[in-house]
């Protein structure tokens, strides 16, 4: 499975992470990996909420959860924010 680098933004904690996120996924299921991924990095202090989405960090725009990442044509280094 690819893998991309992703620059992820969390807007409650001010923090910037990078991490690899697989591309044939959708953005639900990227998010449900991503929210788990920081959840294990933050040593448990960050708490999901169930309606947690991703967005692009320079335009704010909600990507749709249903398209996969592939589809959204997400580059290394793309920024994206957990909100």
């Amino acid at each position: 499975m690819r893998r991309i680098l992703i620059q992820l933004y969390l807007p409650a904690s001010e923090k910037v992470i990078d991490m690899r996120i697989p591309q044939q996924i959708s953005v639900a299921q990227a998010t449900k990996v991503i929210t788990s991924m920081v959840k294990r990095i933050e040593d448990n202090t960050y708490v999901p909420s169930s309606d947690a989405v991703l967005c692009d960090a320079s335009t704010g725009k909600i990507y749709d959860a249903g398209a996969s990442i592939e589809s959204l044509k997400f580059y290394p280094g793309k920024k994206i924010m957990l909100i």
